[in-house]
Order: C-alpha cells, then structure tokens, then sequence
C-alpha cells in the first residue's frame, strides 16, 4: 500500500480510500474482497517503524532494484477521472438566423406543401397493452 501512496502522490488516507475503492489496487496488495483495508494510522505506523530501524530506504532500492530487473520503472501514476458529465461549452459566435418576410409564420414554404405528414392519435381501450407498440 505504502508503493500505491508513493507512485500516486497520496496521502495516507487517500491511499485507504483508494484501495477500498480500486479492485486493482486491492489485487496489488494481494488482498480479497472480504478482507478488511488496513487503516491511515497502520500505514502511518508502518512507515515510522521502518523509517525508525533504517529500513525504509533500502526496502524501497530493493524493490527498484526487483522492478528494473523485471523491466517495470513506475516513476509516477495518474489517477484518470474518465466520467461523463455535461459540458457548459458555449460557442463564442453568436447564432445567425435568416428572417423572411414573404410569409406568414403559420404558412409552409411552397417546397413543402406536399411533403406534410400526417399524425394520427392512437386511441387505447381498456385491456389492451397500451405500452407495446
């Protein structure tokens, strides 16, 4: 957990949170489903310890080291928000619209005189599935 912290710029009560959140994450750690997260202050705990006996310095080179062999360099991770959401994007030319003056605004232009269609109101009886079509 502490290399999840490390990779994506977390503190550790992001990095408790994201485990609990990314089943990846939790995959990386080796740990199941049902199996509880530890929590910030583990974390925090754990690195003091290490940082205390000198540890954590040559845990992490080696851990390098392992992933250099293996051709694997993480330097930094970026967590992508890839949601979709609305756009407020307005478009800075000003809409045009073409105004006639031949015509009343109830009348259709001659081009359009035979194409109208007609609509119909479908009229459901009591028994019938009025949700089918």
């Amino acid at each position: 957990m502490r290399l999840i912290g490390m990779w994506n710029n977390l503190s550790d009560v992001k990095v408790e949170e994201h485990v609990n959140d990314s089943l990846s994450a939790m995959k990386f750690c080796g740990m199941q489903l049902e199996d509880s997260v530890p929590s910030y202050s583990v974390l925090s705990r754990f690195r003091t310890e290490l940082t205390e006996k000198k540890a954590f310095d040559s845990l992490l080179s080696e851990i390098n080291h392992q992933l250099e062999k293996h051709r694997n360099i993480i330097h930094q991770g970026v967590k992508v928000d890839a949601s979709i959401t609305q756009n407020s994007f307005h478009s800075k030319k000003p809409k045009t619209f073409e105004i006639t003056q031949d015509r009343k605004e109830d009348e259709l232009p001659e081009e359009e005189v035979g194409k109208q269609e007609h609509l119909f109101k479908e009229v459901a009886e009591d028994g019938v599935d009025k949700e089918a079509r």
